[in-house]
């Protein structure tokens, strides 16, 4: 099929596994379609992989051509995929794992379903492929991708494979962390016991080693449901420089557009987050500065900004206590004052709790009588 109109003079992205959307088959009649529906399943069927595309580093027509026959048939006939052999599954693995999805938005639920057959018929035959896929991702990019299209088939049993390989010497230290990120944010035990045991190591002034703890601190913040705090915050209190390079590679890639950690930190220690951040990076009028390339500091001095709009939306009184100790340790920033009033505001709409009517009209109906809603009010009174 061509890529657009019948008359184009250029193929269609060979990764568009729809073809449903392509002119060839809109402009076919039923008759031209039932044969193509028919010429599908005997390839499904039948045809045999003569090459690995992740041995090769291509894809052959042929692997191409038969995940497009997959896609159309769990489309148009989901019982006869269903029904395939377990042997068939087995040969057609690779390709389902491998294949380079950039059509997801409009058959994400497809390519899921696909996966999903895929791994419930040939288990053993799809980890094999995950795994070899992260040793190729690791080896040529030092990065792991293929565990995004994983999260429809993820199970004990891949976490089991995943789990050990952290423990392969070969992972580099941000494919390492990819995997690691993946299983904390699975909420596996395991994997958030493997993070608290590297951060607890000496932390070297450089080298891999220190990349691979920075990497464990990172999955903690980024996946963990309390951020990791009760590691992570210890380790960076006592080593000031780690700390702002684990937390400028947070900010920089994530947290400057979708602060997560904002949601998963108590009000005090949030509040200790902004003033520890304060104390690190003090501000300067270069931190925002639009022209160009964002660099990881300007990410992080947002970021630290971000925070202190956070704490004081809270509207509690761990916040306000919070940004009151800000202003007493940085008296030479004098507008944090006027944070710490919007926040005693918002404290104040939080709280405050309406009297019913009839409350109302007693006290109107009565000059000497006093409103006494809790135990303070209740002292001043007396």
């Amino acid at each position: 099929c061509s890529s657009d109109l019948p008359n184009s003079t250029h193929y269609a992205e060979p990764f568009y596994s729809d073809i449903t959307s392509q002119p060839g088959w809109k402009s076919a009649d039923e008759v031209t379609k039932s044969r193509i529906i028919d010429a599908a399943t005997t390839f499904v069927a039948n045809y045999k992989l003569h090459s690995d595309p992740l041995a090769t580093g291509s894809f052959s027509f042929s692997a191409l051509s038969g995940y497009r026959a997959l896609i159309l048939l769990l489309r148009i006939q989901p019982d006869f995929v269903r029904q395939l052999l377990p042997d068939v599954w087995k040969s057609w693995a690779p390709i389902v794992i491998h294949f380079p999805i950039i059509d997801a938005d409009s058959l994400a639920p497809v390519h899921e379903s696909l996966t999903t057959l895929t791994y419930k018929r040939a288990p053993k035959t799809v980890l094999e492929e995950i795994i070899a896929v992260v040793d190729k991702e690791n080896k040529d990019h030092g990065m792991v991708f293929v565990l995004r299209r994983l999260q429809n088939i993820w199970d004990a049993v891949l976490e089991t494979a995943l789990i050990e390989k952290l423990d392969d010497q070969l992972l580099k230290p941000a494919a390492w962390g990819t995997i690691l990120s993946e299983l904390v944010a699975h909420s596996v035990p395991h994997a958030i016991a493997i993070a608290e045991t590297v951060l607890q190591k000496p932390i070297p002034p450089e080298g891999s080693e220190r990349n691979y703890m920075i990497q464990a601190a990172q999955a903690l913040i980024r996946n963990a449901d309390n951020a990791g705090w009760d590691i992570v915050w210890p380790v960076i209190q006592k080593n000031p420089e780690f700390g702002l390079e684990v937390l400028s590679g947070v900010a920089h890639i994530t947290e400057v557009s979708k602060p997560t950690i904002v949601n998963k930190l108590r009000d005090t220690d949030l509040g200790d987050l902004y003033i520890w951040l304060v104390e690190q990076l003090p501000y300067r009028d270069a931190d925002h500065t639009t022209h160009g390339l964002m660099s990881e500091r300007q990410s992080l001095a947002h970021w630290r900004d971000s925070l202190m709009v956070a704490l004081k939306a809270r509207g509690t009184t761990q916040a306000c206590d919070a940004l009151k100790r800000a202003i007493s340790l940085f008296p030479q920033y004098g507008w944090l004052k006027w944070h710490l009033l919007e926040a005693e505001e918002i404290a104040r709409r939080r709280s405050w709790v309406p009297l019913v009517p009839k409350n109302l009209i007693a006290l109107a109906a009565n000059a000497e009588r006093r409103l006494v809603q809790n135990g303070d009010q209740l002292l001043e009174l007396l």
